[in-house]
């Protein structure tokens, strides 16, 4: 899944707050794994 700091319609927000990843449901028991890759560009 490739998620972006624009606002469409991915499962992926940022904000100042942070960054927020919606999952959906997750059967009891299962897991996920989030992680992501920045680059700043100075």
């Amino acid at each position: 899944m490739s998620l972006t700091d624009a606002a469409d319609m991915d499962a992926g927000e940022l904000s100042a707050a942070g960054i927020s990843v919606v999952v959906g449901n997750a059967a009891a028991g299962s897991s996920y794994t989030v992680s992501f890759k920045v680059t700043i560009d100075k």
